[in-house]
């Protein structure tokens, strides 16, 4: 069943709602909008892979130091740091990828790693 642009509005005022009542004013601001623009560099982020996939499909002669090279020369202005670096989880830390670990335990350590752009476990 699809979601009706509504119902994500109503969805994200109620969320909107819950933010406020649970921290200061002058608070807020410093956590809604470092949200709102990781959420925008990730949506952009995504959008510009998708068209370098794409456009590359079939292309399978690629190394993934060449394939790097291109989609970051061609396609790419910003680079999203990878989570879980080195393990099978690893994955970019965009903001459907941490969405799709909402019911794990931990969501707040990983929305902080990928927000600040440090990998788990380092400083």
């Amino acid at each position: 069943m699809a979601v009706t642009q509504q119902e994500i509005q109503n969805r994200l005022w109620d969320a909107a709602d819950e933010l406020r009542v649970a921290m200061p004013e002058a608070q807020y601001s410093s956590v809604v909008f470092p949200l709102m623009f990781w959420k925008y560099l990730s949506d952009t982020w995504e959008h510009q892979h998708q068209e370098f996939l794409a456009a590359y499909e079939g292309m399978d002669g690629l190394s993934d130091e060449q394939a790097h090279e291109i989609e970051y020369r061609d396609y790419q202005s910003f680079e999203i740091p990878f989570i879980h670096t080195g393990t099978v989880q690893q994955r970019r830390a965009t903001w459907s990828s941490i969405l799709s670990t909402i019911t794990q335990s931990g969501l707040g350590k990983r929305i902080r790693t990928s927000s600040t752009g440090h990998r788990e476990g380092k400083p």
